[in-house]
């Protein structure tokens, strides 16, 4: 073993060199083609460069759908489990794996730190929901959130009170032009912009508006 041992600490190196080679890359690239939107984006507390890149990169229909949409695309939605007269137990299921792997980390972070979701998640531990469940509530918040400041192009602290309550339902009008192109050329096949949101799209960007 002590012979392995430096062949296995120098592949090890060698690997975090290429990671943070390809980080910075990444982060090289946002700053050239990106910028606004990853400025836009990090101005809420919980996110970070790397949810930044990832929901730049995984979800370009962020401020093109409303509250709801957006949450069943990404798989955080509660889906109903009913049968008849019987009513199960809603959850989540399906949807975008990476996009809701950096908000997990992202709504763990914002449920400390960021006063609107910290507030949200203590009210729903005191009505009685499990930790988890509040948590993938924080996630849904902040995802729609998110939503809301891509599609009026406003900062977090710019956002109205008003975009964090539960019972607000957003209209869909025009999104920011840094997003248009974006859900023309990358919508994902299967999604809800790969056929009518791209025509809507289409239509959108050479109207220029």
């Amino acid at each position: 073993m002590p012979m392995v041992r430096p062949s296995i600490e120098a592949m090890i190196r060698a690997i975090r060199a290429q990671l943070d080679e390809v980080e910075g890359q990444m982060l090289a690239h946002l700053r050239q083609h990106f910028a606004e939107l990853d400025t836009l984006l990090r101005s809420a507390s919980g996110i970070g460069p790397i949810a930044s890149a990832t929901l730049i990169a995984e979800l370009p229909e962020l401020g093109w759908l409303n509250r709801r949409e957006i949450a069943a695309l990404v798989g955080v939605a509660p889906i109903a489990n009913d049968s008849g007269a019987t009513r199960g137990r809603r959850h989540v299921h399906g949807g975008r794996f990476e996009i809701r792997r950096v908000l997990y980390m992202a709504a763990l972070t914002a449920a400390a730190s960021n006063p609107a979701i910290k507030a949200f998640y203590q009210r729903l531990l005191a009505a009685g929901k499990l930790p988890k469940v509040a948590l993938v509530a924080c996630m849904r918040k902040l995802l729609t959130s998110l939503n809301a400041m891509v599609r009026s192009n406003k900062p977090w602290k710019q956002l109205p009170s008003r975009r964090l309550t539960s019972k607000t339902v957003y209209s869909c009008p025009p999104a920011p032009a840094f997003g248009r192109r974006l859900l023309l050329y990358f919508a994902p096949q299967g999604s809800p912009a790969s056929r009518s949101w791209r025509r809507v799209a289409r239509r959108r960007l050479l109207s220029g508006r």
